[in-house]
Order: C-alpha cells, then sequence, then structure tokens
C-alpha cells in the first residue's frame, strides 16, 4: 500500500477535491465524457470523487471508453451496472496481467474516508493497474467501490484512469500491423476477446483472494 494511501482525507484534501470538481468541465473523447486533469489525485480523492459524481449524472458514461485521447491524466465516470470484465475491455492492447489492490474506507456523512481496520470499514476500494504492451508511457487503472459485505456489486459508478506519462509519444500506426491484423482480423478479435475475458474471470479471483488475507 503506498503512503499516500496510509492515511485518511485531510480537511485541505476535500477541500481540494471539492475545488476540482467546481473548476473542471467535462470534455468529450471518443464518444464519452472525460474529466481531463493535470495531476494524479490521491485514492482517497478518487473515492470520494465516486461519491461526489452521484448528483453529477451528466458525467457518467453508460459504455467504457473505447480508447483514451492522450493528456497528461484522463478519468471516464462509468456506471456501476457495467461489470468489470467489461470495464477493462478497449481497442488497445494491454498487458492481461493486472496489478490489483484493496483499500478499506468509512463512509461518514458525505466523504470517504481511508481505514486500516478491517473490521470496521463500511466500503472496499479494489483499483486494478494495467501496462500497455507497446508503449510504456500509457498506463490504465480502473477503480471500483464496493460494499464490504456485498463484495460481487457496485454500490458506486466506477473510474477508468488513463495516463500518459511526460516522456510518452504517441506511436505512429504499423502498416504491416494494419495488413495482418486485416487479414486475421475476425480470428485476432475473436482470440483478444476471449483473453479479455479469461482474464477478467481469473482476475477476480484474485481480488477475492486479496480480500481474504
Amino acid at each position: 500500500m503506498s503512503s499516500e494511501e496510509a492515511s485518511s482525507m485531510s480537511d485541505s484534501e476535500r477541500s481540494k477535491t471539492k475545488s476540482f470538481w467546481t473548476d473542471i468541465k467535462p470534455s468529450t473523447i471518443s464518444g464519452r465524457q472525460c474529466l481531463v486533469v493535470r495531476t494524479k489525485l490521491k485514492n482517497p480523492q478518487y473515492a470520494n470523487l465516486m461519491l461526489h459524481c452521484e448528483n453529477h449524472p451528466e458525467i457518467v458514461n453508460n459504455r467504457p471508453p473505447t480508447k483514451p485521447g492522450y493528456h497528461k491524466l484522463e478519468i471516464y465516470v462509468v456506471q456501476k451496472r457495467v461489470k468489470f470484465d467489461r470495464l477493462i475491455q478497449d481497442k488497445l492492447q494491454w498487458l492481461l496481467k493486472g496489478n490489483h489492490r484493496t483499500s478499506h474506507y468509512i463512509l461518514k456523512g458525505d466523504c470517504f474516508q481511508f481505514t486500516k481496520n478491517k473490521s470496521e470499514a463500511t466500503h472496499i476500494l479494489r483499483q486494478s493497474d494495467y501496462t500497455f504492451s507497446a508503449w510504456s508511457g500509457l498506463d490504465k487503472t480502473i477503480l471500483r467501490m464496493l460494499l464490504k459485505d456485498e463484495k460481487h456489486e457496485h454500490c458506486f459508478n466506477s473510474l477508468i484512469v488513463y495516463q500518459c506519462k511526460s516522456n510518452f509519444q504517441r506511436p505512429v500506426v504499423n502498416i504491416r500491423d494494419v495488413e495482418v491484423n486485416h487479414v486475421g482480423e475476425r480470428s485476432f478479435d475473436s482470440e483478444a476477446e476471449n483473453e479479455r475475458q479469461s482474464a477478467g474471470s481469473t482476475e477476480d479471483m484474485r481480488e477475492e483472494e486479496a480480500d481474504e488475507q
């Protein structure tokens, strides 16, 4: 667990989060509503953004994005009914082994507070990090909030976060790859879809094991 998760959300952090929502306006990227921000938020702030967006249905997407807009940091809010195996899918080829972390929160009034005491927690924040296999400068994170006693249903809208590192350069399409994909389009797409579905099932099992530890 990172040091930024080791303390509860302070008053200054809550103020920063509220200011974030006041100042920023959503953008449309690939037909999805997106929040483009300049700095990465801490996990307690992400948790409270989930809570806050309950009152902002205009920025909630009914489907996950198919590809990012390649800004420094993009946050997509996705309806809580969308399952995990759908959230991890897009048009890019990610490394399928995600790095999963679980943290615990208490819902007090209108905000979440991080807690190290699992027994007093009311909610679980699950974070899944992915690295893009072709471009080392692009990362993807999926954040989902669940009730501690009902770990299979999202209780708030999920967040999909794309992060482009400062040295990232968007690559030029390889013509040879396009030709190969065109020739084997059906089998390629089918294999990729099967791998993504398999990855989703395996990762859910890993998360359950992590919760039990």
